[in-house]
């Protein structure tokens, strides 16, 4: 059987490595809702979780500690897959910004410092800035000092026909400081005591339209579209949204790897994930992880069948016949 050039070079790359890759990706897939099978309805451990209920890196509750653990975590593994996808690429370097920003969000988590000036969302977008800049600068002399070097060549036979600073570059200056800051955005909005909007900060009356009033063992309770303030909905929201787009950008440049199929095991939890807070189901059945866990099955099943029939030469033939 005769097969074109380039699905040989892509079977060439489908090795071992990549199986692993695609499994990785699967189980990575269950970490936003691992610590969902650790917690009963009264947000406490199970009484077979082999941990005891207590404070946790200035957290009141093992499980939301988890929470916040895992779901940054997983959004760093979207974003180092991305930086791989552009390694030896002009904008890959960019993305120091965003992974560097993620990295330091860990750390602020296990150094208990959520209450001290260096989780001040001030300081995070100065520091944020000023890698920015220091990479750009870096970015403009590496370019300028490519294109003097090969000044003669690209003469002879073509080169670079954009500035050095174009459209692009801008794109991705603003594209990796919006990503950077969706970790803490809402700290620029809400308030750390009451988890409502700053003072000095109209809001159009969108939490009093947000607020719905219910009625739990005879007394009234506020929530805010289903959360317990307009601080955790605005951050629920943006981390969502924050970890889709990092795992979308690393399928979008993840083009001609064979795992590439299994990308979409996250970004279909991601939309998923999106959708239960756009329509008030947070809090309700579809949010339970064994549906999470059925969806992440299911997708995984969908990727492989779509990786069998686009691999399945490899599959059939030996390298040796092919």
């Amino acid at each position: 059987m005769r097969i074109s050039t380039r699905l040989k070079k892509n079977i060439s790359k489908t090795r071992i490595p990549d199986y692993g890759i695609a499994i990785f990706v699967i189980l990575a897939t269950a970490l936003p809702y691992l610590h969902e099978f650790l917690i009963g309805d009264d947000g406490l451990l199970l009484p077979w979780v082999p941990f005891e209920e207590r404070r946790v890196f200035n957290y009141s509750k093992v499980g939301t500690f988890l929470f916040y653990l895992l779901i940054q975590v997983y959004a760093l593994i979207g974003l180092v897959f991305w930086k791989h996808h552009l390694v030896g690429k002009r904008h890959g370097k960019y993305l120091w910004v965003p992974i560097l920003s993620a990295i330091y969000h860990l750390i602020i988590l296990f150094c208990s410092a959520r209450g001290t000036a260096w989780n001040e969302p001030t300081v995070k977008f100065i520091g944020i800035c000023t890698v920015l800049l220091g990479i750009m600068v870096w970015d403009y002399y590496s370019e300028a000092a490519y294109r003097q070097r090969n000044k003669r060549a690209f003469r002879t036979f073509g080169g670079p026909k954009t500035k050095i600073i174009g459209p692009k570059e801008i794109t991705w200056w603003v594209g990796v400081l919006s990503l950077s800051c969706m970790l803490f955005v809402h700290d620029f909005v809400t308030s750390r005591i009451g988890g409502g909007t700053l003072e000095w900060l109209p809001d159009f009356g969108i939490v009093k339209a947000l607020t719905e009033t219910s009625t739990v063992d005879g007394e009234a309770v506020e929530r805010i579209w289903d959360f317990k303030s307009y601080r955790i909905l605005l951050y629920t929201f943006m981390v969502q949204v924050y970890v889709f787009v990092c795992w979308l950008c690393a399928h979008m440049s993840g083009k001609g790897r064979p795992y590439r199929p299994f990308f979409i095991v996250p970004l279909a939890l991601g939309i998923f994930q999106i959708l239960l807070i756009v329509v008030k189901s947070s809090g309700g059945s579809l949010n339970n992880p064994d549906v999470k866990l059925w969806i992440t099955l299911g997708c995984a099943l969908l990727a492989a069948t779509i990786f069998l029939y686009k691999y399945r030469h490899l599959v059939i033939n030996s390298p040796k016949q092919i």
